[in-house]
């Protein structure tokens, strides 16, 4: 999506550095970086195996490459990856997170590699002060660092926990909201008008199936809409280790005919814009929400949980693009989605306020033109 003329000097290399290719957060951002950064070229290395973003990534222009390293001493690790950056000789370097092997990564840049970002996409509470202790250990006596990276936060909210962490709060440190795929008019969602006479109700999240996020006070605020409306239906899109726990809560709850598990989906878009209403529950390990914006710029009348960096990605402002509930409350969420879905007109205002809030401060372009700014400065954008 390369715009004629953008771009006053020639490309660069940037190399990407992924633990694996699952579709995850961190790898989606990648893949937003990658189409639309076309200032310079891509080249990703994973540390593992293939997997779901590897073709992804190719489509949107990258060359990819894996090495399959995972499960090995971390020295091979080292080693293997040395060598490639040596050959490969980036202009700059990006480490998607993956933090358990950050020193690893960090220590096998080359020291000649003079811009290099570390996308920091989770927040350091999670990180307990052993771990914390190890990776300081592990980067001062192992695998000391030979570059100086800057750690690129995707909120404020993840940033500032940082400072909490003896490891972590040694990086300078920079904040570059995430950016997502741009949707046209021609896919984005169009609120409708649901009868009250049984008519089926579509309710959604888009989000991996995991401990971050909160799966369970969905299902559990789910089971009290059903109360109002029989016919609602709740489409849960996304995939993880938390799967198995989430179907049995909906079985427990007598809801394993209306919970449609749909797993994995490639084409998100089509999915999310049939929903009538999106729902966003997530809990503090939460550092942005990629999905919750990929649902904002569809335009979906939106409830999300008060916790974390949401209000960073919706706005501050209470009803104006999205609707905010107590976290981990079942009942509130129920609520608000009960009384939004008879509501055309409250359906309507927050789709048309999420969709211009979401083209205005989460566009992949903007996320993109952001980080080749700070990682190669001599580039010069037109639209500076």
């Amino acid at each position: 999506m390369r715009e004629p003329g953008n771009a006053v000097i020639s490309k660069g290399l940037l190399v990407h550095i992924l633990v694996s290719a699952a579709s995850g957060g961190c790898e989606r951002a990648c893949d937003h970086l990658c189409s639309y950064g076309s200032e310079v070229d891509h080249h990703i290395v994973v540390l593992g195996d293939e997997g779901v973003m590897s073709q992804v990534w190719a489509n949107s222009g990258a060359t990819v490459e894996h090495l399959h390293m995972l499960g090995r001493s971390r020295f091979a690790l080292a080693k293997a990856l040395r060598g490639r950056l040596s050959m490969l000789n980036p202009d700059a370097v990006i480490a998607w997170h993956g933090m358990a092997e950050l020193p690893v990564i960090l220590h096998s840049i080359p020291r000649g590699c003079r811009h290099v970002g570390v996308h920091g996409g989770n927040p350091a509470s999670n990180l307990s002060s052993l771990t914390d202790l190890r990776y300081l250990f592990t980067e001062g006596l192992v695998f000391p660092r030979r570059c100086n990276p800057v750690y690129l936060c995707c909120s404020q909210y993840v940033a500032d926990t940082f400072k909490r962490s003896y490891y972590l709060n040694r990086f300078q440190t920079k904040v570059v909201a995430n950016g997502v795929y741009d949707v046209p008019d021609s896919l984005k969602h169009i609120p409708r008008i649901i009868p009250t006479n049984g008519s089926k109700v579509v309710i959604g999240m888009l989000a991996r199936l995991d401990l971050i996020k909160d799966h369970a006070t969905v299902i559990r605020a789910f089971a009290e809409i059903k109360r109002e409306f029989p016919c609602a239906v709740l489409e849960l899109a996304g995939d993880g280790d938390q799967a198995q726990n989430l179907r049995a809560l909906t079985e427990a709850l007598g809801l394993v005919d209306s919970v449609h598990f749909l797993g994995t989906v490639r084409q998100v878009t089509e999915v999310i814009r049939k929903w009538d209403v999106c729902v966003y529950a997530t809990t503090h390990n939460e550092g942005f929400g990629i999905a919750l914006a990929e649902g904002l710029m569809a335009g979906l009348p939106t409830v999300v949980t008060d916790v974390g960096p949401i209000r960073e990605v919706c706005g501050n402002v209470e009803g104006a693009t999205v609707i905010y509930v107590k976290p981990g409350s079942s009942k509130q969420l129920a609520e608000a989605v009960t009384r939004l879905i008879p509501d055309l007109k409250s359906r309507q205002a927050l789709s048309l306020m999420a969709r211009q809030h979401a083209m205005r401060h989460l566009s992949g372009r903007t996320f993109a033109k952001r980080y080749i700014q700070l990682l190669f400065p001599a580039i010069i954008f037109a639209d500076a």
